[in-house]
């Protein structure tokens, strides 16, 4: 069953538990005309297991507060490297569409905090991320995760022909990545012809074990980032043989990258307060 609310479809009742969410996000994934969760004011929902949308239709989260505990929702194992190797996330998002969500808290994941998935086999426009008053805090593995990368330890395998405009505003990411080695508050792993299109207004990306924010492009395709009034601070201590930095940028192929920095503070990172890397033919 559904509703209508404001010109859009949402699941009936808001969330308020686990199981209305499992139930929410399994009406999504099996009805195209929901493209609303809301969640009822302040909510504190623990989650057992990792909760995964596989709709193909533009979704909205309203959290309304609430908060989601990861701490129990999946698992990771490391390699003889002491690399990590998970499907997991708190939330799961395996669509190419377009994905809002607004003022929700995520907090003790137990790998990523949330997981965008894009299919290999996307094409047409490109992703639309955005998130609004959002906290992601104390997630072992990254807070945020974008994956157009079909190789798990992030090489330079096949991606989808799409691109990613990820849109942060208001938001924090704060003390994730101390799980294991190279884990970031944010990471956006784009393979393929397409682009990264960042922009992230009035957001604090401080205290995490990797990077404060990665932005990580091989193929054809540029990354364009406007960052205003943000911090990175206090980032990249998690492996004292490899530190890492607030913001760095890796470019490889004939894409170009474009960068402007607006009253940004990158202080007390391990590593550098921004490194950008640019490899092969791009500027």
């Amino acid at each position: 069953m559904a509703i209508l609310s404001a010109g859009n479809v949402q699941a009936i009742d808001k969330v308020s538990d686990e199981a209305s969410l499992i139930y929410a996000f399994a009406m999504a994934n099996v009805d195209s005309s929901i493209n609303k969760i809301v969640f009822a004011k302040n909510a504190r929902i623990s989650l057992n297991s990792p909760v995964i949308y596989t709709g193909s239709q533009n979704i909205m989260l309203l959290g309304n507060g609430a908060i989601i505990d990861g701490a129990n929702a999946g698992n990771f194992t490391l390699n003889d490297e002491l690399l990590a190797s998970t499907e997991d996330g708190s939330l799961i998002f395996n669509t190419a569409g377009d994905i809002k969500i607004q003022k929700l808290n995520i907090v003790n994941s137990a790998t990523r905090g949330v997981l965008i998935n894009i299919p290999e086999d996307a094409q047409g426009d490109d992703i639309q991320i955005s998130l609004d008053k959002v906290k992601i805090r104390n997630s072992a593995l990254h807070s945020l995760h974008i994956d157009d990368n079909a190789d798990e330890f992030d090489g330079d395998g096949a991606g989808s022909k799409i691109g990613i405009e990820l849109y942060i505003s208001n938001s924090s990411f704060v003390s994730n990545g101390t799980g294991a080695i190279d884990f970031d508050g944010i990471r956006v792993d784009e393979r393929g012809p397409g682009d990264i299109h960042v922009i992230v207004i009035n957001t604090q990306i401080d205290g995490n074990g990797g990077d404060g924010m990665e932005l990580d492009e091989a193929g054809a395709g540029n990354v364009d980032a406007t960052l205003k009034h943000v911090t990175l601070n206090d980032n990249g201590f998690y492996n004292p043989k490899d530190l890492d930095d607030g913001f760095d940028i890796d470019e490889a192929g004939a894409g170009n990258v474009e960068v402007s920095l607006f009253k940004v503070m990158a202080n007390r990172n391990k590593d550098e307060g921004v490194d950008i890397d640019e490899t092969d033919a791009g500027e």
